[in-house]
């Protein structure tokens, strides 16, 4: 299997999410989170911290910023690009 999720070398334990109407929404594990994510029609945002499993060594990560998050992204080979767009379009 060669996609995204085949990667990953994580297991997200839990995490709040922050929904557009003000209020927040608890989430179990992957298979919740993946589930609201092909419910949801609004913006929703991840709520720090939250925690991450390493399916390699079983250590537990805490992650608690976008910087923490993205790089327990790129350990999985997901390579993640921030653009600053200047001007109008």
């Amino acid at each position: 299997m060669n996609n995204l999720f085949s990667r990953l070398s994580f297991l997200l334990l839990s995490l709040t999410l922050g929904l557009e109407n003000g209020n927040s929404l608890e989430i179990a594990d992957a298979d919740e989170y993946f589930a609201f994510l092909m419910d949801e029609e609004g913006e929703f945002e991840l709520l720090y911290p939250f925690f991450l499993q390493n399916l390699i060594d079983d250590s537990v990560m805490e992650v608690t910023s976008d910087e923490d998050f993205i790089a327990a992204l790129e350990d999985c080979g997901i390579e993640i690009v921030k653009r600053l767009f200047v001007g109008t379009f």
